[in-house]
């Protein structure tokens, strides 16, 4: 799950695997802008078959949350 995670990061954000840790955010990755983060978050919605509702897009700002974010989406109700 985490390295699908880091994977769909790293093809948008257009880095490398190993650059994406708990400290990765949009305030570490300059090209991490409103753009991008659009396109990751539709890129995450497409690789994992979810949605996620606003709330939720605007505080995936960075690793650590969005993965816990995809963790309970993905987790059995």
């Amino acid at each position: 799950m985490e390295n699908r995670i880091k994977e769909v990061m790293a093809i948008v954000l257009q880095i490398s695997e190993s650059e994406i840790n708990d400290k990765t955010s949009m305030k570490t990755l300059t090209h991490w802008d409103s753009i991008n983060h659009i396109s990751l978050i539709t890129a995450l919605e497409q690789e994992f078959t979810v949605r996620f509702n606003y709330t939720e897009m605007a505080a995936m700002v960075s690793y650590p949350i969005i993965r816990e974010t995809v963790m309970k989406k993905l987790k059995p109700a």
